[in-house]
């Protein structure tokens, strides 16, 4: 099992997220015929810092996680889903396990990007949030 795996297992082991999406949290990309709301998760930077000798410090990775739904107040009330389900608002450090990988988790200091997509018989609002993962 993957980071991103297990990323996506405790996202959705969440109670208030698995209420609004059900499982419809997609790796790059949802599928064109998938329906709001739903998430979208994407590795934005993977940096691995190594000492002067060359052995790996630790492992970083920033992923994007895009809320989409209907309305504004949909996505946005998504986005505190998700929020909460990672140390909440605050951005306090989660130490957790994903896929059997010791992690660290909390929220960038990135604001938080809004946008309003219109299609012609489908508008989308979405929120992107930036979720930083430190492996231990």
């Amino acid at each position: 099992m993957s980071l991103e795996s297990g990323l996506r297992d405790y996202v959705l082991a969440d109670k208030a997220v698995k209420a609004i999406i059900g499982d419809k949290f997609f790796p790059h990309e949802a599928p064109q015929d998938v329906e709001e709301p739903f998430l979208v998760y994407r590795l934005g930077d993977a940096e691995e810092p190594r000492t002067l000798t060359g052995a790996r410090v630790s492992r970083k990775r920033t992923y994007e996680i895009i809320c989409c739904e209907t309305s504004f107040d949909g996505a946005d009330e998504l986005r505190a889903a998700v929020r909460n389900a990672i140390g909440g608002e605050e951005s306090v450090g989660v130490e957790t396990d994903l896929a059997g990988i010791d992690v660290i988790m909390f929220w960038s200091e990135h604001p938080e990007r809004y946008d309003h997509i219109s299609g012609p018989d489908r508008p989308r609002h979405s929120v992107a949030l930036e979720l930083v993962v430190l492996v231990k």
